[in-house]
């Protein structure tokens, strides 16, 4: 039961992502997205990918999201929040229903969780399965995306040399 109540938050906050007319509410629905899809991940025992969706996507990817929000100088009158009647009762009435399954994964995580199939390995979500997994099965694949990473980097300072004329 609780698998399905937080998918529904995850499709709720993403339906809003894409309804919100404001940039800076649309990322931060994109938050609440990511970090309620992490309790998803925690209720299935990956609690490794829980954590790494909470840091990496919530945390990173968010911060350079508002950070490229906030460079391409919207007008403020685009930035203008509408409160709509009643937001703040909705408003409360989702962050306790949110806390309430995020508390139920949390609490669900102490205890062998049902959604976790019986044939799967005990490492199955942790640091020493996943990179076991990277190491042995895809060490190719992980090192092509490391030299992708450092590719985009490259070319991301070459590029703001450019612009800055040096």
């Amino acid at each position: 039961m609780a698998f399905y109540i937080i998918a529904a938050f995850v499709v709720f906050f993403a339906v809003m992502v894409v309804a919100s007319r404001n940039p800076v509410a649309s990322s931060l629905w994109l938050v609440a997205c990511l970090i309620v899809q992490a309790a998803l991940f925690a209720l299935l025992g990956a609690h490794l990918v829980a954590a790494l969706q909470v840091l990496i996507y919530a945390g990173a990817i968010m911060v350079l999201i508002l950070f490229v929000i906030m460079t391409i100088r919207l007008s403020p009158e685009k930035l203008k929040w509408k409160a709509l009647k009643g937001e703040r009762i909705v408003t409360s009435v989702a962050i306790v229903l949110v806390a309430g399954a995020l508390g139920s994964a949390a609490w669900m995580m102490f205890k062998k969780s049902p959604y976790v199939p019986d044939g799967l390995a005990a490492f199955e979500g942790t640091v020493e399965g996943v990179g076991r997994y990277l190491v042995t099965d895809h060490a190719v694949q992980f090192e092509l995306v490391s030299v992708l990473i450092l590719s985009a980097i490259v070319g991301s300072v070459a590029l703001g040399l450019r612009k800055a004329g040096k």
